[in-house]
């Protein structure tokens, strides 16, 4: 007598396999030792049968950062903002009502031909300036003959919903309060936008620790102001090495201070609290 037993493999949609075998006692492992070999034949045949490697679902990659503005976006806009009276610009700009208020502060010295005299505006690099969609640009503008010439200049742009925009208050240094008008208020810290230079000018008040200190000339850039000032921090710690390794190359470089009042009468420094930004986007 032969027993007929079916062996029921669930392998990649195969049918009920029905196997002849002789009328024998078969022990639960040796089954289950049967059903194993059966199982990893179907699956060989079943990779042989289909080499292709299965589909990975593709993942968005959220950290893809914002495309930078091309040379041309920004060129246009400069040349558009360059081109416009002084007190037709603030439509070009990031905060127009800052624009409105300061703009007669920032431009006294300026003459309105030289608007005449523009011809085209030239940008040497693009970068991000360290906020989502906030960028910075070295730009060149070129006059004619006779007017002002201005070096390669750095500004400050933003993609906002209506379009690339000029963050004015970024690329003309501007500061709601200057230095001199904190000192002469007496407030405990401030934040600035200055340039900064390695410097060796020591007050008379930190005289005495001058070898201990990493010395730093500031000069504030917004209209008309010449404001300078002496910035210190300690060398060796978090905030000395940070200042130094900004500014070592000697060079001067657009930086955004927090600054702690020094409590000495008539001195030109303060104590640098924290650099808030390595340019002046913040």
């Amino acid at each position: 007598m032969v027993r007929r037993f079916v062996l029921l493999i669930c392998v990649l949609g195969c049918q009920e396999t029905v196997h002849d075998e002789p009328d024998v006692q078969v022990s639960a492992p040796q089954a289950a030792a049967k059903a194993a070999e059966v199982v990893a034949e179907h699956a060989g045949e079943a990779t042989s049968d289909n080499t292709q490697e299965p589909e990975v679902a593709k993942v968005a990659d959220e950290s893809v950062e914002d495309p930078i503005p091309s040379k041309a976006e920004i060129e246009a806009l400069v040349d558009e903002f360059e081109h416009t009276p002084f007190d037709g610009r603030a439509r070009f700009v990031l905060d127009e009502q800052l624009y409105r208020d300061e703009f007669v502060t920032c431009y006294m010295d300026a003459d309105e031909t030289q608007i005449a005299g523009y011809l085209k505006s030239s940008v040497l690099s693009v970068k991000r300036a360290g906020k989502p969609q906030h960028f910075i640009a070295a730009v060149r503008r070129r006059f004619e003959e006779g007017f002002a010439r201005t070096p390669v200049k750095t500004m400050y742009f933003v993609e906002t919903k209506n379009g690339l925009k000029l963050d004015w208050g970024a690329t003309t240094g501007f500061n709601p309060v200057s230095f001199a008008g904190w000192r002469a208020g007496g407030g405990d810290s401030i934040t600035l936008r200055v340039n900064a230079q390695l410097g060796d000018f020591v007050t008379p008040a930190y005289s005495n620790a001058r070898f201990s200190l990493v010395i730093i000339g500031c000069e504030e850039e917004f209209g008309d102001i010449e404001g300078y000032f002496t910035g210190y921090a300690g060398k060796g710690t978090d905030i000395g090495i940070q200042v130094f390794e900004l500014l070592k190359d000697g060079q001067k470089h657009q930086l955004t201070l927090k600054l702690k009042n020094s409590n000495w009468d008539n001195a030109i420094a303060a104590s640098i609290d924290a650099v808030v930004s390595d340019s002046w986007c913040f």
